[in-house]
């Protein structure tokens, strides 16, 4: 068995205020890359979340990148974040997340297409898994 291996990276996107948003998420495991005035973000940990922290050293409460982005949006945008990983090729999974401004999101995961393939073709049972 091998160690499972995973990467997430956002679209680009405006926000309100570079200082504000750059000491907050650089708090997290990511890279940044600038394109004129939109940003991204390229996750560093190997297991393809969307990164996240403890609070602090002494306070192991959990703090969201998810959650707490929308507030860093410029009004209308949308942050799209990719989240993908392996076990080798024994299993496959992956994800994307859209984060509003507003702080709504949806997202959808790979593994929906097996609902997804059973009732578009009236199949008694889900498809077999993708994975060994």
């Amino acid at each position: 068995m091998s160690d499972p291996i995973g990467k997430c990276r956002s679209n680009y996107f405006k926000v309100k205020d570079k200082s504000a948003f750059e000491a907050w998420i650089l708090e997290f495991d990511v890279d940044l890359v600038w394109s004129e005035d939109r940003v991204a973000f390229l996750g560093n940990a190997d297991d393809g979340g969307i990164p996240d922290r403890f609070a602090s050293e002494d306070d192991l409460e959990t703090v969201s990148l998810e959650e707490d982005l929308h507030q860093y949006l410029e009004d209308g945008e949308v942050c799209v974040v990719f989240n993908v990983g392996s076990e080798r090729l024994r299993v496959l999974w992956g994800g994307a997340v859209a984060i509003h401004s507003s702080g709504a999101t949806v997202s959808v995961r790979l593994d929906d297409i097996y609902e997804l393939a059973r009732t578009t073709f009236e199949m008694a049972n889900r498809p077999s898994p993708a994975e060994y």
